[in-house]
């Protein structure tokens, strides 16, 4: 394996924190949740382009802090890396630490042991010391008074089915249990439909988890926006999936630039409204913009054959190596692109310029 096939730390043209690793087919991205980004930034100081060792990706990949959205199982994705550098004494210590204060899903802790035990981590921390997150058992009738309050969301459904998310319609427009009240400042009883309806702007938030997030104590989408998703999972009504698109939804509502709807209105020149429908729907079935963005880039806007200095077989190899979009071209370094076949330093230039000229139409 040469140094460019290494896991290393990347950044997308959003800015957000990634992992790139090889995997057959390609080199790939896996999207970092905060407690991956919190480990490999804040505690190990690792920076843009830096190699990140073999056991260090694989727990994050087994804790579901590392994730390649939608295409891959993560135990997949384990069976598929390749061996590489190991941790260092500190790396080990700083990810027994980690594992020490993440809590991991129970149906994942089986995986996470197997890890700690193949990546020489056991002599730094027992896996019976990994805290979990247990799954709350399902009250009896749920799904039929589900079914029955949800008619007509055929669409959620249909998207629930293939990702195998609890799915919450969208476009729910009820309010909930009439009597959900809460305790104000001053010690009296206050409605709920206030706080219930800022928090259902964000797409994927309908009645019902509205709901859950006031009984949590949740009473804005400032403090919705401030939590991390493995937090935010716990609260009844919630998964990592779903918990992750609240929490992308809540800052990305805060936050005065474009919205993902509009960034990719602009790069594909279609209409915002296409994509805000889309990430509404994809929202409802656990799917966060930053995951669904690359992949309606992908069918929706340029392919890499757009790129004015890539002929027809320099589009085969990038596509090859995971640079199917000016999207995923502008996320690689120069030395990447010149790793591909028949691309060289010059041509390496050309073709991020290029990729960039398109994202900016």
């Amino acid at each position: 394996m040469t140094r460019y096939d290494r896991p290393r730390l990347i950044e997308d043209t959003t800015g957000a924190t990634k992992l790139k690793v090889s995997l057959p087919g390609g080199r790939y991205q896996l999207s970092l949740r905060d407690g991956g980004r919190s480990l490999l930034r804040d505690r190990l100081g690792y920076e843009r382009r830096d190699v990140v060792p073999d056991p260090i990706v694989r727990v994050l990949v087994a804790t579901g802090d590392a994730w390649f959205p939608h295409q891959r199982d993560y135990e997949s994705v384990l069976a598929d890396l390749p061996e590489n550098a190991p941790a260092g004494e500190t790396d080990r210590e700083a990810v027994a630490e980690y594992l020490r204060t993440t809590r991991v899903p129970a149906v994942r802790l089986e995986t996470v042991t197997r890890v700690i035990e193949t990546t020489g981590l056991s002599g730094h921390i027992d896996p019976d010391d990994v805290p979990v997150t247990e799954l709350p058992t399902i009250p009896d009738g749920i799904f039929e008074e589900e079914a029955t309050s949800e008619e007509g969301s055929g669409e959620a459904s249909e998207l629930g089915e293939r990702t195998g998310e609890a799915v919450e319609p969208a476009d729910r427009t009820d309010d909930g249990p009439a009597d959900q009240q809460t305790i104000g400042d001053d010690g009296t009883e206050k409605e709920d439909e206030e706080t219930d309806s800022e928090l259902r702007e964000i797409p994927g938030i309908g009645a019902k988890r509205a709901d859950a997030l006031c009984a949590a104590g949740f009473d804005s989408i400032a403090e919705l926006a401030e939590t991390r998703p493995a937090d935010l999972a716990a609260v009844p009504s919630f998964s990592e999936a779903t918990a992750t698109v609240a929490v992308e939804g809540a800052r990305e509502h805060l936050d005065d630039g474009p919205s993902t709807a509009e960034e990719l209105a602009r790069q594909t020149g279609r209409e915002a409204s296409l994509f805000e429908a889309a990430l509404s729907q994809l929202a409802a079935a656990g799917v966060p913009p930053s995951a669904a963005r690359q992949t309606l880039l992908r069918q929706y806007g340029p392919s890499v054959a757009d790129i004015d200095a890539v002929d027809g077989r320099m589009a085969y190899f990038l596509s090859e190596a995971g640079y199917s979009t000016p999207l995923e071209v502008s996320g690689a370094s120069l030395e990447e692109l010149e790793a591909v076949d028949y691309v060289g330093a010059a041509t390496a230039a050309r073709i991020k310029e290029g990729a960039a000229e398109l994202l900016d139409d």
